[in-house]
């Protein structure tokens, strides 16, 4: 199950960024191509103390040419770079 979703276009594909509450980590996932018809396997970005009730926002944009998430928990706002 995926909530607290984001969705950026990055290096000129769309990009999701989303909670994944059944392995209670952060994920990212990236189209193959630019119409988003064919997707990667998503990739874990965070699971240090990360589930569906301590995450609340989830925000994503390109920072040169890589995904930059930020998000928040219940105790702290969190950032990753994914490369």
């Amino acid at each position: 199950m995926g909530v607290h979703c984001s969705l950026a276009v990055i290096r000129g594909h769309p990009a999701i960024s989303y909670l994944d509450g059944t392995n209670e980590s952060l994920k990212y996932v990236r189209a193959t191509d630019a119409d988003g018809s064919n997707w990667r396997t998503p990739v874990t970005v965070d699971v240090e103390g990360v589930d569906e009730a301590h995450i609340w926002y989830c925000s994503m944009k390109e920072v040169n040419g890589h995904p930059a998430i930020s998000y928040l928990t219940d105790t702290e706002l969190r950032f990753a770079i994914y490369y």
